[in-house]
């Protein structure tokens, strides 16, 4: 699906942390890293318990060279 499609899931379903992710994966790869890491970071905060949108996140502000985006210690 196109980020398009994942932004209006993210609409209709606001609180569904999957929808989040999958909206995060195609703006990463669409080379969006701060909006990608917004709806990590909503996908963590919907489902704490899940344990790949939190690597993804901690990855992304481990290894990304944004300024904004960089914290290796949270």
């Amino acid at each position: 699906m196109s980020i398009d499609h994942w932004r209006h899931a993210a609409r209709l379903l606001p609180d569904k942390a999957d929808v989040h992710y999958e909206l995060a994966r195609a703006l990463g790869r669409a080379g969006q890293p701060a909006d990608s890491a917004k709806h990590l970071q909503r996908a963590v905060e919907l489902a704490p318990n899940e344990p790949i949108p939190l690597n993804d996140l901690a990855w992304l502000w481990a290894t990304h060279d944004d300024d904004a985006l960089y914290r290796p210690d949270e």
